[in-house]
């Protein structure tokens, strides 16, 4: 079993918007499945539209700030750009087999790719 990252809400997607390899990486990142594991919340704050971490409210700022130094350490890129619109309404799936995240509209859909429709 594999718990992987989604985000369900209409507006920005998580993973599916991601690029250039960040895909992977952004729907598996554990510290993340952990913070929301243990009833942590991305909450955007009132400056923006949630699109840096700096839009979003403590702790969850400082989760989605190593993400990003993460993410860029990952891709060899101190310039990645990541969108965070998504974050407010990220969502842990759990999945027995290899997965695919689809995308409409900004809302994500995570599948088990030998169970269709699994979220």
């Amino acid at each position: 079993m594999k718990q992987v990252l989604y985000s369900p809400g209409y507006g920005a997607g998580w993973s599916s918007w991601a690029h250039s390899g960040a895909e992977q990486f952004s729907a598996e990142y554990l510290p993340i499945i952990q913070f929301l594991n243990e009833g942590g919340q991305f909450i955007e704050t009132k400056r923006g539209n949630g699109a840096v971490p700096e839009e979003y409210e403590e702790p969850g700022a400082s989760v989605l700030k190593k993400f990003l130094e993460d993410l860029r350490a990952h891709t060899n890129n101190s310039e990645f750009y990541f969108f965070f619109g998504g974050a407010s309404q990220l969502r842990v799936g759990t999945v027995r087999n290899e997965y695919v995240i689809t995308e409409r509209d900004g809302h994500e859909r995570l599948e088990d790719k030998e169970i269709p429709y699994s979220y």
